[in-house]
């Protein structure tokens, strides 16, 4: 009998041993800055980025900037989070080409229908190939930021035969890899030496975060502010009545500080169509609040303008917004 529990307390040992060495191994082998889940035995649950191992602690950087450390022996599970960023680009490049030469391909067909000359087998190729591609290319950017929000937990350890590889129970303080956010302000139009007119804003954001500090997302906005047309050199203003401003591109979001309130510098670049379409920029700055795990609000202040033409009297917009964001 009492071989019988030697041999039982020693495989029990040996487990143990295993699941530590390959505790050991898996937190070895983690780079800094890597999104990680950890299951203890307590049955909580931690999230963070990587910030060291020792050997014994994993040191972890949660979302709000604190610090928290899991020690081998009270770790259940681990797991990496991956992105599906190389799908999204893949999946959105396919389909936007696909579409991008469909909708070429109808404007050619009904352009031909509607002139007699047509349009030449060669002008026609051409015009083919820049459809693709830039379907293909912004297929891609859409597909590469909506991919790269969405998590992929994959279990990298587990304890032996402890029922971990669920995923876990809910993280008190979750890492954020995306979310949506909505925006509502007010624009004003005007140039360089020119009255400005105020108009309702609305935005809509999808956003990926990139690290605590890093934000891309997609943006969209309305602005009802109305541009200023000169009446001749030094002469009067007025506004036209159709001049309302559409946004449509890509943000880039710098955290300064890395806690609950984050003040941040934020720049885009897209395109405007306006009373005339262009390429425009915007630069900006806000602050950015966590009301809980998965809500966040912001107010933000951006200027833009047309990159296209940088000197003259070009109208220019300013925006004051204010959002929330429901991330995840």
């Amino acid at each position: 009998m009492n071989r019988i529990l030697c041999t039982l307390s020693l495989s029990v040992l040996l487990a143990s041993a295993s699941a530590a060495a390959d505790f050991t191994e898996v937190c070895g082998a983690l780079s800094d800055g890597a999104a990680v889940r950890v299951a203890l035995l307590d049955g909580t649950t931690r999230e963070g980025r990587v910030a060291g191992w020792d050997g014994v602690r994993l040191s972890l950087v949660q979302q709000d900037g604190a610090t928290a450390s899991c020690l081998e022996g009270d770790a259940s599970a681990l797991w990496l989070r991956e992105r599906r960023t190389a799908g999204g680009v893949k999946a959105g490049a396919l389909t936007g080409g696909i579409a991008g030469s469909l909708g070429m391909a109808g404007l050619l067909i009904l352009f031909n229908a509607m002139d007699d000359d047509g349009i030449d087998d060669r002008a026609a190729v051409m015009l083919m190939l820049v459809g693709t591609g830039t379907g293909a290319g912004i297929g891609a950017l859409v597909g590469g930021v909506t991919g790269s929000s969405l998590p992929k937990w994959e279990l990298l350890w587990a304890r032996p035969d402890w029922p971990a590889a669920g995923g876990g129970s809910a993280a008190s303080r979750p890492l954020r890899t995306g979310g949506v956010e909505l925006l509502l302000g007010s624009g004003t139009s005007g140039d360089d030496g020119g009255p400005g007119k105020d108009g309702l804003a609305v935005g809509l954001r999808w956003r990926s975060e990139l690290s605590p500090r890093w934000t891309v997302a997609l943006d969209y906005a309305h602005f009802d502010a109305r541009e200023p047309e000169r009446l001749g050199p030094g002469g009067m203003f007025w506004y036209a009545s159709d001049t309302a401003c559409h946004l449509l591109g890509a943000l880039l979001q710098a955290n300064l500080t890395t806690g609950a309130v984050r003040p941040y510098v934020v720049g885009s670049l897209g395109g405007y169509w306006w009373r005339e379409d262009f390429l425009g920029g915007g630069l900006g700055g806000g602050v950015e609040a966590d009301f809980g795990p998965h809500v966040a609000g912001r107010l933000e202040y951006r200027r833009h303008g047309n990159i296209q033409r940088l000197s003259g009297i070009d109208p220019t917009l300013t925006s004051v917004m204010a959002g929330v964001t429901l991330a995840w």
